[in-house]
């Protein structure tokens, strides 16, 4: 049995009250919500709400986690891990009502192996400046193949206003912040946030040997 599928039967023991010390709970969801992709900052019983809109100027506030009861969170406070759990705690827990354990065990591992989430936050200038993937409702992430250029997939880390891609002339392009006014010039070429990443390790690497 692997590392990853031996995992993934604690996390049935655990959705079926079987793990009783809550150190090993905590271990077994942050290894799942990692191997998910996500980068967990908080991680401890909690509530997590969410807000659903009922009108054109009216919405409610929910409990989003009520399953789990766990609040996990990833970078900025993000609150999509604890939501993503509660969504596999949820469907695993019916499955193992039925048809029974071994469905659930195909359907997480299928989830987790295939779940791509967010990128890791991208240093875009000297002074330490990021960028990082916005909160998914519906949990769909392309990773570092994100397109720069995809309206609402990118924020400004701390500022947290969403960042968008400008043309500026035939060779360069921009991410502007529309929050605080941030503004990184680069080349046209660069498409995507892993095609970003590597763009910058190399601005910097030069840096320092310049």
């Amino acid at each position: 049995m692997s590392v990853a599928t031996s995992n993934y039967e604690k996390f049935l023991d655990l959705v079926e009250g079987k793990i009783s010390s809550e150190e090993e709970q905590y271990a077994v969801i942050r290894e799942l919500l990692e191997t998910a992709g996500y980068e967990i900052t908080t991680l401890e019983k909690g509530t997590v709400h969410g807000r659903e809109i009922v009108d054109v100027d009216e919405s409610r506030s929910f409990v989003a986690n009520p399953f789990s009861g766990i609040k996990a969170l990833g970078l900025d406070n993000n609150s999509e891990p604890a939501c993503y759990l509660e969504m596999i705690w949820r469907r695993t827990a019916g499955l193992l009502k039925h048809p029974g354990r071994d469905e659930a065990l195909k359907y997480l591992e299928g989830e987790i192996t295939e779940h791509i989430g967010p990128f890791k936050p991208v240093v875009v200038s000297s002074y330490g400046e990021e960028i990082r993937a916005t909160f998914s409702q519906n949990f769909a992430h392309k990773g570092e193949e994100t397109k720069l250029a995809c309206s609402g997939s990118i924020a400004h880390s701390i500022c947290s206003y969403r960042v968008e891609l400008k043309q500026i002339s035939s060779t360069h392009n921009a991410l502007v912040c529309s929050g605080c006014g941030m503004r990184i010039v680069i080349p046209a070429e660069v498409e995507t946030v892993g095609q970003l990443r590597t763009h910058f390790s190399s601005y910097f690497a030069a840096m320092e040997n310049f």
